[in-house]
């Protein structure tokens, strides 16, 4: 038999004086009708219908029920349990605790009785949690934070030894760019100056795309712990039945941080370049527009950058 979980509402058990207590469930449709009776359970005053069809329900047969004339005298709360304490987003008056595995579908009292009564499998959250530790689908669910928290973690540290190939690149350019002004004179001074600009605006569009995705890690970073936190906070407190809605209801914010963990490969990718030098520079040097020609591509893998001659006819 069921019995009573941490209720703090105070009762009156005189029969005469329960009429001026109305049915929940009713009060919830907008009606107001005069109770006949108590769920223990649902800790939900209840009418003679209401009462009467309370036990037909599967999720609801072994609730404990009192009629007029039982009607505890205090239904006194017992202390911190592993209850059910999150309101319905639906009934703010009523606390989830039941699920519908038909649905997949959270609900409290009133969500089961208007929006699952052909269901077949609905149960209360406490009877289904008590295992909950060793449920496949808790088990992939706790395993995702520190799973993804070591990936993005590999994923920092590469986008770190970007930074350090980023600046390798500036200063291997700028020092060809240095090279190849001696070489020509100063006639290529404005030149130096166009190519020193390219460089920059790449080596800044490179820094900002991966400081864009060091804050995107960071991002990602905080989330999984303040979601992982709440998980073992839970779990150490043994509230499984808020640990399993908690669960449920990570869906979306999973999916959420599953998507910036997709963008954060893509955005994390820079832009590669060398400079060269041009093989008819000496040659056409009163001709020429460019004191080095400018190779670039999206760091995924190393390249071969060969020379402008080779390059020529692809660039």
């Amino acid at each position: 038999m069921a019995t009573s979980r941490n209720l703090s509402k105070s009762v009156i058990s005189a029969s005469d004086e329960i009429k001026d207590i109305y049915c929940e469930p009713c009060v919830g449709d907008g009606k107001q009708v005069e109770a006949e009776g108590f769920c223990v359970d649902c800790s939900e005053y209840l009418c003679g219908q209401c009462y009467n069809s309370h036990g037909r329900f599967k999720a609801f047969k072994h609730h404990v029920l009192q009629d007029k004339k039982n009607v505890p005298v205090d239904v006194a709360s017992t202390g911190v349990l592993d209850v059910c304490v999150e309101k319905c987003s639906k009934h703010p008056t009523k606390v989830t605790e039941y699920f519908c595995r038909s649905c997949d579908t959270l609900g409290c009292s009133a969500c089961i009785t208007k929006n699952h009564r052909q269901c077949q499998s609905v149960d209360h959250i406490p009877d289904i949690v008590t295992d909950l530790e060793n449920n496949d689908e808790f088990k992939t669910f706790a395993e995702y934070f520190d799973k993804n928290l070591t990936l993005l973690k590999e994923r920092k540290d590469e986008i770190n030894s970007r930074k350090t190939v980023v600046n390798e690149m500036k200063n291997q350019a700028k020092t060809e760019l240095k090279n190849q002004r001696d070489k020509i004179n100063k006639f290529f001074d404005h030149l130096e100056v166009e190519m020193d600009k390219k460089i920059m605006d790449i080596d800044k569009n490179n820094k900002d795309t991966l400081k864009a995705a060091s804050e995107r890690c960071n991002i990602i970073n905080d989330e999984l712990n303040k979601m992982k936190t709440v998980i073992e906070t839970k779990r150490k407190n043994g509230q499984k039945c808020e640990l399993f809605i908690k669960m449920k209801r990570s869906k979306r914010e999973i999916k959420k941080l599953d998507s910036q963990f997709d963008m954060l490969y893509d955005e994390s990718k820079v832009q590669r370049y060398k400079l060269v030098q041009s093989a008819q520079t000496e040659e056409i040097m009163k001709n020429t527009t460019e004191i080095c020609r400018m190779l670039t591509a999206k760091l995924v893998s190393e390249i071969d950058v060969s020379s402008c001659k080779d390059k020529k006819h692809r660039l």
